[in-house]
């Protein structure tokens, strides 16, 4: 397996927000022409991190068959909203802290 092959609702969720005029939300797909996506069973979601090596998303395989489009597009701008709040800098120890102002940030009315 090429690890580096996207999962199809992460590339729809890409050209979607590249796409869609009506949505705004550009900046979130070209943002993530700069991170690394990465299938791994080692996460039980999606998770990000930033390294040396640049921006890294992991994204669980069986997780993603089991949420619906809308979802998945949730979770990325999610996640994405993890980096350009640098909160990568936020790690603890056993886990990384929970992030619940974020998601009043990207919830629809």
């Amino acid at each position: 397996m090429n690890k580096y092959t996207l999962h199809p609702k992460i590339n729809n969720f890409i050209e979607e927000v590249l796409s869609n005029t009506l949505l705004h939300l550009y900046y979130y797909g070209e943002f993530c022409q700069f991170i690394n996506f990465e299938e791994s069973q080692n996460v039980p979601t999606i998770g990000v991190t930033v390294n040396r090596n640049g921006l890294f998303c992991y994204w669980n395989k069986n997780f993603l068959n089991k949420i619906s489009q809308k979802q998945v597009n949730f979770v990325m701008i999610h996640e994405i909203f993890h980096f350009i709040l640098d909160h990568q800098k936020r790690t603890k120890r056993g886990g990384v802290k929970k992030s619940p102002h974020i998601k009043p940030l990207i919830e629809q009315p």
